[in-house]
């Protein structure tokens, strides 16, 4: 028997196929079809819905970090832990339930017809039927009249149905709708400060700062030297914490930075130190605030809050002071010599060149590294820490000398000054001939405090002195207009521009560079092209740098290495506690080194 009806991939039936009548391969075509369509739609309908609920989870959970934690800094450890729950428990139940399950879902033959006939009116189970009696292998006895009809009633009824109908579109949709709105609120997690909130969701225990309305850094070390972050410092030693803004925010005005310490007293019960760091200063071209602590016996750790945040929980050890306990060496000759090795208690040493010197220190405490440094002596010129003036003057002449010039008394950060009145052109005011001349130190710089008036700058300064003898010691700032002496020697030598107006300044210039080192002064003249000067203190002081006689490292250095305790001598004066360092370098020529 042969069929009238044929089926080709829509579902359509050809009558001139010559297919046979109750062959079911299009309406199982159609249902294998619609099967891959169902899974994948429900799949991707997961995967949206569930890509969705993650971002939308991040977004709420990092914004409600960043508001919890710019009201009240802290680590809110047990509330991000929360927070990673409440987002990694209902993602993680969408995509089991949106995803895994329908992915994995058995969907049979009967399952899938009968989701098709719900689209297909008047079908009255015949999909179904024609299915069931072929997987029952037609276990129940029916006519081939009635089957051939069943068949071919199934045929007519799926002529031109697309599977589409029966996916669950309107769901998809919603899961887009879901998933867009989700990368949209992701947006707002790369707010400068939600970064720091997200991190610190997905990282509940570790130690993530948030981000507050000032960054700063904070170094601890000792007056010599500081380092960011952990931190070693020598038991005895102050110790320093430097806080640097890291950028152009500033804490509010009343606003101070405050430190915790966390050690231990001398029974080892745990000790909890508060301190408020001053404000922040100035210094270059970065803001810093600093702080020094005296008496810190034990290892500690320290956070820094403020400003909405805190750093980071730090920790500093205490060392023991490094100290060494004994030098000796030992003097290996050249081979050519034959002679044994020569031993010395003292750090000292003389051979021939070419021998090797071996140097044996003892020492104890906390020791990171050694080294032997070799030195040198170098004339270096070092700045001058007492920089004391040594005043001949201040607003009157001084004892017994002749006035010249109008010499008229003023006020100069509230101490008496003299000046002569403003003037156009070159006026000067000054004295000769003082009962007591002044005497000049061999490497002093002479001074002379000035306050120049914003609206009566002058064009040129100058200063002169009287040895007694005469005028020819000038020296001069801004422009050369006054014209005395000649320009580039003691008697009209050019400092530099002339001081900023508005403010006190010392103008110096040394004794030397207008002739005058070593020798007694006894009148000086006060000389202006323009405008108008307040004069105070006049006199001497030593210079800003000197020349010093120093030890200095000559570059060259060689490393001590420890000596493992099973390796030391028994004839070794090391005791409990102490350790072997030893280096060794070639004796070339006369030398120094530490």
């Amino acid at each position: 028997m042969t069929s009238d009806h044929s089926s080709n991939g829509n579902g359509r039936h050809n009558p001139s196929a010559g297919i046979s009548a109750t062959d079911t391969s299009p309406i199982r075509s159609l249902v294998s079809r619609t099967r891959v369509l169902l899974r994948s739609t429900w799949v991707i309908t997961g995967l949206l819905a569930s890509f969705g609920l993650g971002l939308l989870l991040v977004v709420v959970l990092s914004m409600t970090d960043f508001v919890v934690s710019s009201a009240a800094p802290s680590e809110w450890t047990t509330l991000r832990a929360l927070a990673l729950v409440l987002l990694v428990v209902p993602t993680t139940w969408a995509v089991i339930a949106g995803v895994l399950r329908p992915l994995f879902r058995r969907l049979s033959n009967v399952l899938v017809a009968r989701r098709i006939e719900t689209q297909l009116p008047k079908i009255h189970n015949r999909l179904v039927t024609c299915i069931d009696l072929e997987d029952e292998s037609r276990a129940v006895p029916i006519s081939e009249a009635f089957h051939r009809r069943l068949i071919s009633e199934a045929l007519e009824r799926i002529r031109g149905f697309n599977p589409r109908k029966v996916l669950d579109i309107h769901n998809l949709q919603r899961a887009g709708a879901v998933a867009t709105i989700g990368v949209l609120g992701l947006a707002v997690v790369f707010i400068p400060g939600v970064t720091t909130a997200m991190a610190r969701v997905f990282n509940p225990f570790a130690d993530i700062p948030p981000a507050g309305h000032v960054a700063y850094s904070v170094a601890v070390g000792n007056r010599d030297q500081v380092k960011e972050g952990d931190g070693a410092v020598v038991r005895g030693d102050d110790v320093v914490f430097l806080a640097t803004l890291s950028d152009d925010r500033s804490l509010y005005e009343d606003e101070r930075l405050q430190l915790t310490i966390e050690t231990r007293n001398d029974e080892g019960e745990p000790v909890l130190l508060r301190h408020t760091l001053p404000p922040f200063k100035q210094a270059g071209d970065q803001r810093i605030s600093k702080l020094t602590l005296k008496g810190l016996e034990y290892e500690f750790r320290y956070r820094v809050s403020g400003g909405g945040t805190y750093t980071k929980r730090f920790r500093v050890k205490m060392l023991a002071r490094p100290e060494i306990v004994g030098v000796s060496t030992r003097l290996s000759y050249p081979e050519y010599m034959e002679k044994p090795e020569r031993s010395s208690p003292v750090a000292d040493v003389e051979g021939p060149i070419g021998s090797k010197v071996f140097v044996d220190v003892i020492a104890e405490g906390d020791i990171q590294e050694g080294k032997v440094e070799f030195l040198e002596l170098k004339r270096v010129q070092q700045n001058v820490a007492d920089r004391t003036p040594r005043t001949w003057f201040g607003a009157t002449r001084p004892e017994g000398s002749a006035a010249s010039g109008t010499w008229q008394l003023e006020s100069l950060a509230g101490k008496d000054a003299h000046t002569d009145p403003a003037n156009a052109a070159v006026h000067s005011h000054g004295f000769t001939k003082a009962a007591e001349p002044f005497q000049v130190g061999t490497s002093d710089v002479l001074f002379a405090e000035v306050y120049l008036p914003p609206n009566q700058q002058p064009r040129e300064i100058m200063l002169k002195w009287h040895d007694g003898q005469g005028w020819e010691h000038r020296a001069f700032w801004g422009e050369d207009l006054v014209g005395e002496g000649k320009a580039g020697t003691a008697s009209r030598f050019r400092v530099g521009d002339l001081p900023e107006s508005g403010q006190r300044v010392v103008l110096e210039v040394p004794a030397a560079a207008v002739g005058l080192a070593g020798r007694t002064i006894s009148g000086m003249m006060f000389t202006l092209h323009g405008g108008q000067a307040v004069w105070g203190a006049s006199g001497t002081m030593p210079p800003a740098q000197e020349t010093v006689v120093k030890l200095v490292p000559t570059g060259r250095e060689e490393s001590l290495e420890l000596v493992p305790e099973t390796e030391i001598p028994e004839t070794s004066d090391v005791k409990d506690g102490q350790r072997l360092f030893t280096g060794t370098f070639s004796l070339m020529e006369n030398g120094l080194y530490r």
